[in-house]
């Protein structure tokens, strides 16, 4: 398993986030670029090849790819 873990005060922004229920500006890397999606925060869960950010529709973003949310930059342990 990758070793994505994510940091105590990020994953309470991830929290503060998703129980806000508003949509948020996810930028991740895909294929050598970085993309930008605006979606709601469902949750972070792991799963057997590493941590994923799920969002609405079917959203599912490996933390490793993940780049910032709403101009916070992400954060490992």
């Amino acid at each position: 398993m990758k070793n994505n873990h994510i940091s105590a005060s990020y994953h309470d922004s991830l929290e503060a986030w998703s129980f806000a229920d508003t949509a948020c500006d996810i930028v991740y890397r895909k294929d050598g670029k970085e993309l930008t999606v605006h979606s709601k925060i469902v949750g972070v869960l792991n799963v057997k090849d590493g941590e994923y950010l799920f969002g609405e529709n079917g959203l599912a973003i490996p933390m490793d790819k993940l780049v910032s949310i709403n101009g916070v930059p992400f954060k490992k342990q």
